[in-house]
Order: C-alpha cells, then structure tokens, then sequence
C-alpha cells in the first residue's frame, strides 16, 4: 500500500474509533443522567412521604387536641379506648346526677302515683256509669215536659204556689189535683 492509501485508511480508522468513543460517551451520559433522574425521583418521593406523614401527624395531634365546652367540661380523646370522653365540671355533675335521680323517680315512683291515679279514674268511671244509663233511659222513656206545662209550672210559682204543685205541673198525668190537668 502506497502512503496515501495508509494515511486515508488510518484517518478513517482514527475517525471510526473517535465516532464510537463519542458514541459510546453519548451512550454512558444518557446512562447516568436516566440514573440521576431516578436518583432525583426516589428523593422527591422520600421528600413526599415525609411531608405527607408531618401533615398526618399534624392533623391527628390537632383532633385528638382536647377541648373545653362552654360549662367547662373537659373533652378528651383517650387512645387506649379509642373513645372521646367528658370530663365535667362539679356543677355539671351535679346537674347530670339530679337529672338521673329524677328519672329514676320517674321511673319508679311516679310511674306508680299514675297508675293509682288511673285506678281510680277507672273506678268514678264505673260508678258514674249506672247514673248515667239511668239518666239516658230516664229521657228515651219519660216524656218530656212541654212548653204548655211548663208555663202552668212557672204561673204557678210565680203567683206563691207551693214547690211540690209546681213540680206536678212536669207530669199532668200523675197529679191528682183537678185544677192543674
């Protein structure tokens, strides 16, 4: 081979070896800038999930925070139990424990004063209903007085007659006296 030809064969050579060089540092570079990227990826996502647990941890510190009502009472949220409880002031404790007593009484000795009660209402009942049913039997039976005879009735007391002629007058045909039929 002449000199030329070496010196052509060796530029390409140089030229091939330098282009695999350059591509093979294109390909390492964009190797470790994909790992660089995932790298950045998982850092964000610890940075994520910190942040997220802060604010988890923030928002139960708060409602669990305990609280005071407006009488006082103390509201608490109690882990263990997993329950939120009250703790009240004396007064209110006192008031929650009146409450319960007279419900208790209500309960029990009330309940008894009603149904005594109602006994007994049961009891005028059953004793007014034999007046009662008289008192019907009385008006579907008797005749009423008319408005003839209640006048001789009134005439009569009015002019001084004694109460039992007047009462005559409201059954004429009981009555024994002449002049009042």
């Amino acid at each position: 081979m002449d000199p030329l030809s070496l010196a052509l064969a060796g530029a390409q050579l140089g030229t091939s070896i330098f282009g695999l060089n350059a591509n093979s540092r294109n390909q390492a570079a964009q190797i470790q800038q994909g790992w660089d990227n995932l790298a950045f990826q998982k850092q964000n996502a610890k940075d994520n999930l910190a942040f997220q647990k802060g604010q988890a941890d923030r928002a139960n510190t708060l409602g669990t925070a305990g609280r005071v009502d407006a009488y006082g009472n103390k509201q608490y949220y109690d882990p263990l139990t997993n329950t939120w409880k009250t703790q009240l002031t004396d007064t209110q404790a006192n008031i929650t424990h009146a409450g319960e007593l007279e419900q208790l009484k209500s309960l029990t000795e009330d309940a008894q004063r009603a149904r005594s009660l109602a006994e007994r209402q049961s009891q005028r009942s059953l004793a007014a209903e034999s007046p009662y049913n008289e008192a019907i039997q009385h008006y579907i039976n008797d005749k009423p007085a008319t408005a003839a005879v209640l006048k001789k009735s009134l005439r009569v007391v009015i002019s001084g007659a004694s109460p039992l002629l007047a009462l005559s007058w409201l059954c004429p045909e009981q009555s024994a006296h002449p002049d009042l039929v």
